[in-house]
């Protein structure tokens, strides 16, 4: 290593000096040129000390008046300049709204190796772990493993490699939860002649949830839409609770006269949930279950990993997470069913159903599945128009 700080700092030497665009003091280069033009005509410089400290170099120069018998000298002393493999963005926030994040890797030096060696290279392999040093793979990235190679450096400088990240929900974490802090780390490792010594290359993170949306389907029944609009379905059969195709997400419901009671009533008596490949059906339609149970099935005959449902208050609660951050919980009365679906923040604006379109705005969730609004001539009757909108006819 010590031979390739000397070819360093000999490239340092052969350099001019030049003004910084970033200095606060900087404004115009010919004019700062001048500056310096006639600074040199009245000092002379006595000593230059150029010093690398693990991966950072620093410049003092010592400087004299030119011309005088003062013996006084002025010292100036240069910003630290990093050598070596670094993330441009030393800080990065990730927010769990399915937004995309650039992450940029690059070199201040070419690798220690001859430039007739093609084959010299860093690779660069990717990892988060928070802040007690737990892996965490809510992060993805486009690329976990990253090359810079001795080509791509022409006159000292290296291209970046860019990769883009994203934060994912994380299933079992509670559902408003504050900023966490994380590290991400990339393991280097060098390939060619001469000596590396940097080990790893790191950015600081901050996990930023947002918070769920939630819609509520309860007793005979009553919703209240992910946007937060309140309504009543009067019609029984099968219909979209809620569909994103984007995310291949799907839930239905299905309304029937209300368990146990000889009144008119509407109530949910099972529900389909399908996410990817998964298929998760309740169902207390059929009266082979006794009033206050549902009957879960999986309609492919398995579910994936994905996949955890929880059983709470003798099987009177059922929680139903995926791996993606969606949730389901079903409350089993002796009515029938009542739920809430929870979507995480990387579900905004993204879906519709019965459950509205989850973009923030109450006042524009009755649309159809073609995404025309909702027309009636009264509340009641464009209520119903929207409804029936999203029934499904079941074979």
């Amino acid at each position: 290593m010590d031979g390739y700080k000397e070819r360093l700092i000999e490239v340092v030497l052969a350099r001019s000096l030049l003004w910084d665009p970033q200095d606060p003091d900087y404004k115009d280069k010919d004019q700062k040129a001048q500056v310096w033009e006639n600074l040199f005509k009245m000092l002379t410089i006595k000593e230059l000390f150029i010093r690398i400290v693990h991966e950072m170099l620093e410049c003092t120069i010592v400087c004299g008046a030119r011309n005088s018998q003062d013996r006084h000298s002025l010292e100036m002393f240069s910003n630290s300049l990093f050598l070596g493999l670094q993330f441009k963005e030393s800080r990065l926030t990730l927010r769990e709204d399915g937004s995309v994040s650039k992450l940029s890797l690059s070199s201040t030096v070419p690798p220690p190796c001859p430039p007739a060696e093609i084959d010299c290279k860093w690779t660069v392999s990717l990892l988060v772990f928070d802040e007690t040093g737990i892996y965490l793979p809510r992060l993805r990235f486009s690329s976990c493993f990253l090359e810079l190679k001795a080509s791509d450096c022409i006159g000292g400088r290296c291209n970046e490699q860019i990769v883009d990240v994203s934060l994912f929900p994380e299933p079992q974490r509670h559902l408003l939860e504050e900023p966490r802090k994380a590290f991400l780390i990339g393991g280097i490792t060098y390939f060619g002649s001469g000596e590396w010594l940097q080990k790893t290359v790191e950015a600081k993170l901050t996990l930023e949830d947002v918070p769920y949306s939630q819609c509520h389907v309860y007793t005979d029944p009553h919703v209240i839409t992910l946007d937060g609009k309140v309504y009543n379905i009067y019609r029984r059969g099968t219909f979209a609770l809620y569909n994103d195709s984007a995310h291949n997400f799907q839930v239905h419901i299905r309304i029937s006269s209300c368990a146990g009671s000889t009144a008119d009533g509407f109530c949910v008596c099972g529900m389909v949930i399908r996410s990817a490949s998964d298929v998760i059906a309740l169902d207390n339609c059929h009266g082979r279950q006794t009033t206050g149970t549902v009957e879960v099935t999986y309609p492919l005959g398995y579910v994936s990993d994905d996949v955890k449902i929880y059983e709470r208050e003798q099987n009177r609660m059922l929680s139903i997470i995926f791996a993606n951050g969606r949730r389901v919980r079903v409350y089993v009365a002796d009515f029938g069913l009542s739920l809430t679906l929870f979507l995480p923040g990387l579900d905004q604006n993204s879906g519709a159903g019965l459950c509205g379109n989850n973009d923030k705005d109450p006042e524009n969730d009755f649309r159809t599945p073609a995404g025309s609004p909702v027309r009636g001539a009264n509340e009641i009757l464009r209520t119903l128009s929207f409804v029936e909108s999203w029934r499904r006819v079941v074979l």
